[in-house]
């Protein structure tokens, strides 16, 4: 459980670092350089219906539409320095809105925007359901685009959560019963589950987690405290587990794998089961070898014992049951053989002596 933990987070990480990578490549080529500059000039001099701003739009569509669909990317943006997004690829109804005064002023593409403006750094939001893509789940990677030393705008692009959720809800390695959770937190006493789980498939960005309701969130907060371990514990289905955590800093998220007791110990369970029927069975065994010893071998020696205590003391009619193992049958045989000839052997000796009376 801890090594796919480790792999989980390394994936997800990964995927992320490429896609900062992606934006810092676009932003670096000439023809973004040119569009961003050309943008910014038309559409505050002629507006986004006028034909200069068709035209333009015409001349980098195709070179843009082919990096989002190659890369798979939901969107691209261009985003002035006042904060205008001058150019979307899906022209949905943020395009033209602005990001510091506009209705999404609150969103994660506000964010990254603000971020590559005031910082000049390139960052990545946290996912969130995203009004203008009808809803959808996203995120979006922000960087300056800054030309001869100068700031001219914002490259920024939308992430489709697919790609994520698909590495968190690989449950390979897990069996049936495996899953992985991912929250971040909310405040002091809630995380929110960023992710769909396997038992609740609408648990994204809905679905919080009370963090002082222990031992179900015990795990999710040892990952959000930025701590990495494992444990059995119980989940948040109040279900006995086999857990591991860690924290992906980059956004601030905590992520718990986890195993149902039941089935993570199953093979153990197995063996200790099969260990005690074969236990019960050498017992049987032992205990039915002993009976049909006793009845073979030890009771036919009393009986051979009694039988030659008898005939010590004179009764030579007594006779030895033939009984047990073929061994102890022919002991027996030979014993009542023995005696038959000590019986010929005192009737001849008794004759004689009866003839020399004579």
């Amino acid at each position: 459980v801890s090594a796919i933990a480790d792999k989980k987070v390394e994936q997800i990480d990964s995927y992320l670092q490429e896609r900062l990578l992606d934006a810092s490549l676009l932003r670096d080529a000439s023809t973004t350089y040119e569009a961003m500059i050309a943008f910014s000039k038309i559409f505050y001099e002629s507006g986004v219906n006028s034909d200069e701003y068709l035209k333009l739009d015409a001349n980098y569509r195709e070179n843009f539409r082919r990096f989002v669909q190659e890369a798979k990317y939901y969107d691209l943006f261009l985003i002035s320095l006042k904060g205008d997004i001058v150019y979307s690829d899906a022209h949905e109804s943020d395009f033209a809105t602005n990001l510091f005064t506009g209705p999404y002023r609150d969103t994660g593409l506000a964010t990254v925007a603000r971020q590559a403006l005031e910082n000049l750094n390139s960052s990545i939001s946290d996912f969130e359901y995203y009004e203008p893509s009808r809803g959808a789940i996203a995120a979006f990677v922000g960087t300056p685009i800054i030309v001869s030393g100068e700031l001219k705008g914002v490259l920024a692009l939308q992430i489709y959560s697919e790609r994520v959720f698909a590495v968190i809800a690989n449950n390979v390695g897990l069996s049936d019963s495996g899953e992985t959770l991912v929250a971040r937190r909310e405040d002091k006493h809630t995380a929110l589950i960023m992710a769909p789980l396997k038992y609740d498939a609408a648990a994204a960005l809905k679905r919080t987690i009370p963090l002082n309701d222990l031992p179900s969130s015990t795990a999710i907060q040892h990952a959000l405290s930025g701590d990495s371990g494992g444990a059995i514990t119980v989940d948040y289905r109040g279900k006995e587990v086999v857990a591991a955590w860690r924290y992906l800093p980059r956004m601030k998220w905590g992520i718990v794998v986890h195993i149902d007791v039941d089935e993570a110990f199953a093979s153990v369970y197995s063996v200790h089961f099969m260990g005690l029927m074969l236990l019960a069975i050498t017992l049987l065994a032992a205990l039915f070898g002993a009976v049909l010893f006793n009845r073979r071998v030890v009771i036919p020696l009393k009986h051979l014992n009694q039988s030659a205590l008898d005939i010590s003391a004179g009764n030579f009619h007594q006779r030895v049951t033939v009984e047990g193992w073929d061994e102890m049958r022919q002991l027996g045989e030979t014993f009542n053989v023995m005696v038959e000839r000590l019986n010929a052997s005192n009737l001849e000796r008794d004759k004689a002596e009866d003839n020399l009376l004579q």
